[in-house]
């Protein structure tokens, strides 16, 4: 009786870390989907999360209104200009308090990684940069 059990138990704990194991392997495929997407990129709180603080067409509801409307954005900047604004904000207007996604200049000593990598940041630009 005892085996039964025992064998019961070893068969639940391998189903367990089974389903562990494809779980963690479903976050990391949603997480690679989202870091090539621009939309997901400009709503994931673990990377641009831009929604909170900016408003932006098209995307779902709650927006910040922190910063300025993105809307129209790709009429009154270039693709470049939004990519600077990204990257290192500061570089442009200094008193900005919008993080520097491309950069870890002066932002956070504890990780040499900026937050999104330059074909995230590109990603993020080119939808901008569709905003007319």
């Amino acid at each position: 009786m005892l085996d039964y059990y025992s064998k019961k138990i070893h068969v639940f704990a391998f189903l367990a870390i089974l389903s562990f194991a494809n779980q963690s392997l479903m976050a990391q495929n949603t997480q690679a989907k989202v870091n090539q997407d621009p939309i997901g990129l400009l709503i994931d709180a673990r990377l641009g999360n831009c929604i909170t603080c900016h408003s932006i067409p098209n995307l779902p509801e709650p927006h910040g209104n922190f910063g300025p409307s993105l809307k129209g954005i790709g009429n009154k900047y270039s693709f470049d200009e939004i990519k600077q604004w990204i990257t290192d904000a500061r570089q442009i207007h200094p008193e900005t308090l919008m993080p520097p996604f491309g950069s870890t200049n002066l932002y956070n000593p504890i990780s040499a990684e900026p937050i999104l990598t330059q074909e995230q940041i590109n990603l993020i630009a080119q939808a901008l940069a569709k905003l007319k």
